[in-house]
């Protein structure tokens, strides 16, 4: 559930990106979470370094490690996450490397773009879960990055930014494109957020 926004947390930058759509000049206004953040630390551990990094774009300081919280989140729920982890074993990381000072939920579906606007003028990034989808069908899990900003052009189109842990690059995408398949044929169907963000 989502709240009324609040612009008291000055946390990000604003800037203006020009792009060209259909060959006609457009602004994009944008609101990015700028922090140092991680890549994973091991070839499975893009969801670890996404728990990470939503704390470190709160400022929440740290000692606890990736490799720490696939410990704490194995001993809990009992299971191996050597090999990927799920949205509930990511949002149970991202609450304990807040040192338990956050509390995220997760649901199988993503995030309105009014309600990533909300979250991130808050200071919260968020948690996007990428699946593998063949003529509609669902094939698998792929991937995790941090949605960590959003932007709104002229001509009406909505944006969002990435990082991804796999290389920690930022990345740029127009938000429908993301939800349908345009980040490397993935598809965005999974949200970890922090629950602080409630509904407007």
């Amino acid at each position: 559930m989502y709240v009324h926004r609040n612009y008291k947390r000055l946390i990000a930058v604003v800037i203006m990106i020009t792009v060209y759509s259909m060959s006609v000049l457009a602004s994009v206004t944008s609101v990015i979470i700028v922090r140092n953040y991680e890549v994973k630390y091991s070839s499975s551990a893009c969801w670890l370094a996404c728990a990470k990094n939503v704390n470190i774009a709160e400022n929440i300081s740290s000692a606890l490690t990736q490799a720490d919280a696939l410990s704490y989140v194995e001993s809990v729920l009992g299971t191996s996450f050597s090999n990927g982890g799920t949205a509930q074993s990511t949002a149970l990381a991202a609450e304990y490397l807040s040192l338990n000072t956050q509390v995220y939920n997760y649901t199988y579906n993503y995030m309105l773009f009014g309600n990533i606007e909300h979250s991130i003028d808050l200071g919260h990034a968020i948690i996007a879960g990428l699946s593998i989808y063949i003529n509609g069908v669902f094939q698998g899990n792929a991937h995790m990055v941090m949605i960590n900003g959003y932007g709104n052009s002229t001509d009406g189109t909505e944006y969002v930014y990435y990082h991804d842990p796999d290389t920690g690059s930022q990345g740029f995408s127009n938000y429908y494109y993301f939800r349908t398949g345009a980040y490397m044929g993935l598809y965005y169907d999974t949200t970890v957020y922090n629950d602080g963000a409630e509904e407007k």
